[in-house]
């Protein structure tokens, strides 16, 4: 059933693609961090790659990958962070759309790696500035754990510009496992908003997720707290090449078990808009990023969060 929502999507693009003209916009962030986690230096070196693929005025779908390394300590092992998302969109007039998603996350290293594959429906609604999207669905995980019976997830997204330059935005993500032993979850929400100067601008975000103790099999709950603010400059506007450099703060706090992890960084960006996007405001590796476009679990999202992604 991983596939399923993969070939829906397949079949839909087939069926529209006589509706009209076909388009795809996006854009591409390079991303370079360092910083320090209790004294443990930590790096980073990734990307992110989404956009909107537009057939006829009735069809689209969104697409996002992102690819990150991570190394901690001075030892050689390094974390490799993967994550994917397709979601084919039926809009039914201007302000409606409903459609299906298929979502998949890898994370390896060298003593680790496991994966799962996220699929559901989804509908949205645009009025306005104002746009919201919501979803339900299940997934499917490898190496299967012990007892992971019924999967459940569900969550929304909505942005609004409050004026031309300013931007907010909210998401929320929730993952229930069900099994004999009652129900545990992980949830994931978080605030994210933008301002557009011209030339320059600033964004910021905050990030918190949950895992409950039942599912960590720990014996409290477990918290992220990610705080970050950064800015970005257009380097169109002293050279020819269309692109946004940007550096973003972040502070992250994580409340583990009798343990409070505390740690920072200095994440550098490089935005380069795809097939006539306009420039984003808001750098895709950037936590404001993570928030406005990350994909439809909060099972991905803890997991992307926990690897400070």
């Amino acid at each position: 059933m991983r596939f399923q929502t993969v070939t829906i999507a397949t079949i839909f693009a087939a069926a529209a693609a006589s509706a009209g003209a076909q388009s795809w916009e996006g854009d591409l962030t390079l991303g370079y961090g360092f910083g320090e986690v209790e004294d443990e230096d930590i790096s980073r070196l990734g990307f992110v790659l989404g956009g909107l693929f537009s057939v006829g005025d009735n069809f689209s779908v969104g697409t996002r990958l992102d690819a990150m390394r991570l190394r901690a300590g001075d030892d050689d092992e390094h974390s490799h962070v993967t994550n994917g998302v397709i979601a084919p969109m039926f809009h039914l007039d201007d302000q409606r759309s409903v459609g299906a998603y298929y979502e998949f996350n890898r994370v390896a290293s060298d003593s680790d790696d496991f994966e799962f594959h996220s699929y559901g429906l989804s509908g949205g609604y645009e009025i306005g500035t104002f746009a919201g999207q919501v979803y339900i669905g299940t997934l499917d995980e490898s190496p299967e754990q012990a007892g992971s019976e019924d999967w459940v997830e569900y969550g929304g997204s909505f942005t609004y510009g409050l004026s031309p330059e300013a931007l907010v935005g909210f998401r929320y993500d929730r993952t229930v496992l069900r099994n004999d032993d009652g129900e545990s979850a992980m949830s994931a929400h978080g605030l994210a908003w933008a301002y557009d100067f011209g030339d320059a601008n600033v964004f910021g975000g905050l990030l918190r997720s949950k895992t409950d103790d039942e599912f960590a099999d720990e014996d409290d709950d477990i918290f992220t707290y990610k705080y970050a603010v950064g800015m970005g400059y257009d380097l169109s506007a002293v050279t020819e090449f269309d692109a946004m450099a940007s550096v973003e703060l972040v502070r992250t706090n994580s409340d583990l078990v009798g343990d409070d992890l505390r740690g920072h960084e200095v994440r550098f960006g490089l935005s380069i808009p795809i097939g006539g996007a306009a420039q984003s405001a808001v750098p895709g590796t950037s936590v404001a990023g993570q928030i406005l476009g990350q994909g439809r679990s909060a099972f991905g999202n803890n997991q992307q969060n926990s690897f400070n992604f």
